[in-house]
C-alpha cells in the first residue's frame, strides 16, 4: 500500500535537494524512500558530510603541479611505500 509523508523542510533545502534528485536522474520522492529503506535495513542512520575543497586550494594544488611538472628535480620522487617511510624516519 502507498502512502502520503508529510514533512516539514526549508523551501531552498527542498528546492535544491530536488535539482540535485534530477541531476542523478531520480525524483525527491525515490531519494527519501531509499533514504527511508537504507534506515530500516541498517537500523541506524549514518550521515556523511564531506569536505568541499576550496577554490583556492584547487588553484595551489595547480599551480604546485605545474611546478613539479617543469622542476622535478626540486622534488624527491619515491618508488615505493618502503622507500617513502624509510625516507620519514631520518
Amino acid at each position: 500500500m502507498i502512502t502520503n509523508i508529510l514533512i516539514k523542510t526549508d523551501s531552498k533545502l527542498r528546492d535544491e535537494a530536488k535539482s540535485l534528485a534530477e541531476e542523478f536522474g531520480m525524483s525527491l520522492t525515490a531519494v527519501v524512500n531509499a533514504s527511508l529503506k537504507q534506515f530500516v535495513r541498517d537500523r541506524r542512520l549514518e550521515l556523511v558530510s564531506y569536505p568541499k575543497v576550496k577554490a583556492s586550494k584547487l588553484r595551489q594544488w595547480a599551480k604546485d603541479r605545474k611546478d613539479m611538472d617543469e622542476h622535478p628535480e626540486k622534488y624527491k620522487i619515491f618508488h615505493s611505500v618502503a622507500e617513502l617511510t624509510k625516507d620519514l624516519e631520518r
